[in-house]
């Protein structure tokens, strides 16, 4: 019979990243002295909800069955520092992340990661750089390529996705724009009654002027649009210029209707 723990809890770990910035995690992790693998999820969509902690994977289950689970909030999300920015930080955090989760007291120094979509692409995007401690990734409905077939497809830009999921970004925490970038009640109302209502925002033109993604609430909104070509911006990010240099294991999960595999 396979031994059973008890699980400890640790909330809002500061994980120091090599440029001063620190980003936040969660631990679940068994009760007691001892060394463990780590499970490692690195996600934008707030690591304290229900569906981080339980939907890929139970990880209260995980920890009983002798694992470490780390959810971190990724950079400029929730309770993490710094800017925000899709796909970009996400090489040398990831990186980072992952090799303080294999110095800590409670690892065996070894590190797998999982979950899905942008959770999927933090995992390719920490792999291109070849962390040491990193033993395996299962990343499920995701991409490698994060110019064609994610932001434009056959050239042209996937302006539905991206206006839904940009407002599902800005608005999915007031708190976390009120503190980072001074957003206001009313701002954020109409956010909210954006994604409700999302006709208009798909008719407004010119595509960069959308008053609710100036500024620095969705700075990566319009850099999207500024590289409509496979550029340094997307080549730099893209997950099949580093293949020849990617050695873990990767279990790779799509679907009938995955949506990046257009």
């Amino acid at each position: 019979m396979p031994k059973t723990y008890s699980v400890r809890f640790d909330s809002k770990l500061a994980v120091p990243m090599r440029d001063g910035t620190k980003l936040y995690a969660d631990v679940f992790r068994p009760v007691g002295a001892g060394k463990y693998p780590v499970l490692l999820q690195r996600t934008p969509y707030d690591r304290t909800d229900a569906s981080m902690r339980m939907y890929f994977l139970d990880s209260i289950d995980a920890a009983k069955k002798g694992y470490a689970v780390v959810i971190q909030d990724v950079r400029g999300r929730y309770a993490s520092e710094g800017e925000f920015h899709t796909f970009i930080n996400e090489q040398n955090d990831g990186y980072d992340t992952i090799e303080w989760a294999a110095k800590q007291p409670w690892s065996n120094g070894k590190v797998g990661m999982f979950g899905g979509s942008y959770v999927g692409a933090t995992q390719w995007l920490a792999a291109s750089q070849v962390p040491p401690s990193l033993k395996g990734i299962a990343p499920v409905v995701t991409a490698s390529d994060y110019h064609e077939g994610w932001t434009y497809q056959g050239g042209a830009l996937v302006h539905a996705f991206n206006v839904n999921w940009t407002y599902s970004l800005t608005a999915g925490n007031w708190d976390n724009l009120r503190r980072r970038y001074g957003v206001g009640k009313r701002q954020f109302n109409k956010l909210i009654k954006s994604i409700d209502d999302m006709g208009p925002a798909l008719k407004h033109l010119p595509l960069n002027t959308n008053p609710d993604f100036q500024g620095e609430v969705a700075k990566y909104y319009n850099a999207w649009m500024e590289h409509p070509e496979f550029d340094s911006y997307w080549k730099k990010v893209a997950i099949e210029e580093y293949h020849s240099k990617i050695n873990v294991p990767a279990l790779n999960i799509g679907g009938w209707f995955d949506i990046f595999l257009g």
